[in-house]
């Protein structure tokens, strides 16, 4: 056992010391755990009251962000492509999702999670677009979180399947991954106001709306329907977003989720992320 192992219960201790200096000493401590204590409360058994447990996520915040900054890297050049390498684009998703997490609940990773989904599917056969999305949203398996809409944790894709609800673009995000899995062809749209996804079929292309219950809408009715539509928002539906914008698009909500809430230290985190994606583009320039 680390030495920060066996001096974790004394620093837990103190949690309900409110004292400048006692806090400062438990969070330089509790630094070298990376950000997530999650496995090690589970192992030493500790019981945290609610508030205690909330009291050390707050602690662990600025080692999540450090971590976050540690793992992060300028993507490849293949997230330039709707289709690009969903591998790498799943594992910029999960970093963020470990960011998310508080630190302190035992949880199964975000891939795990999507990988039971895409199995179960599998053994029940569904293996089309329209039956997928209908299985997991149009059942209150997962639905839309009306009630904290711009809460970050909609962003943690583990969290979004926990418990069952999320925004439009993790939903989506959620579809995209385990259709990949499947090797059935639903992509991102990257509508402006409300993400969607995307198929194409034998009669054209259409999209799949996962925070309304998996509503599909022809692309070209909805064009002829609307006559005057933005070109920002026919371009959007006209083909498959690229990963790094659905990756742009996850970032953008939670800056705007932190300038809400006034954290100043998650938003500065989040536009260097959003930096790096722009760096991308930058090479093909």
């Amino acid at each position: 056992m680390s030495n920060e192992t066996t001096t974790l219960p004394y620093l837990l201790r103190l949690l309900d010391d409110e004292q400048p200096d006692v806090r400062e000493v438990i969070s330089a401590q509790l630094a070298n755990f990376g950000g997530d204590l999650s496995d090690q409360v589970a192992g030493l058994g500790i019981d945290l009251s609610d508030q205690d447990r909330k009291t050390l996520s707050v602690l662990l915040q600025p080692a999540r962000r450090a971590s976050l900054r540690e793992a992060w890297f300028t993507p490849s050049r293949a997230l330039l492509e709707p289709d690009g390498d969903w591998d790498l684009f799943e594992a910029f998703l999960r970093m963020i999702s470990d960011f998310l997490h508080d630190g302190v609940s035992l949880r199964p990773s975000m891939s795990d999670l999507l990988d039971d989904l895409a199995d179960e599917s599998a053994e029940i056969g569904l293996n089309d677009p329209i039956p997928l999305a209908s299985w997991l949203f149009d059942n209150d398996r997962l639905t839309a979180n009306k009630r904290d809409y711009y809460n970050p944790r909609n962003s943690d894709l583990a969290h979004v399947l926990e418990n069952g609800v999320g925004n439009p673009l993790s939903l989506s995000l959620i579809l995209i991954l385990v259709a990949q899995r499947r090797k059935i062809p639903i992509y991102g749209c990257n509508y402006p106001g409300h993400f969607l996804c995307w198929t194409d079929t034998s009669s054209g292309p259409l999209v799949i709306d996962p925070y309304n219950k998996a509503r599909t809408l022809a692309v070209k009715q909805i064009i002829a329907n609307n006559p005057g539509i933005s070109t920002t928002s026919k371009d959007a539906l006209s083909a498959p977003a690229r990963q790094v914008d659905m990756l742009r698009r996850v970032l953008s909500n939670l800056a705007h989720a932190y300038t809400k809430a006034d954290s100043t230290e998650d938003l500065l985190l989040v536009k260097e992320l959003t930096e790096s994606l722009d760096e991308i583009d930058l090479t093909v320039l």
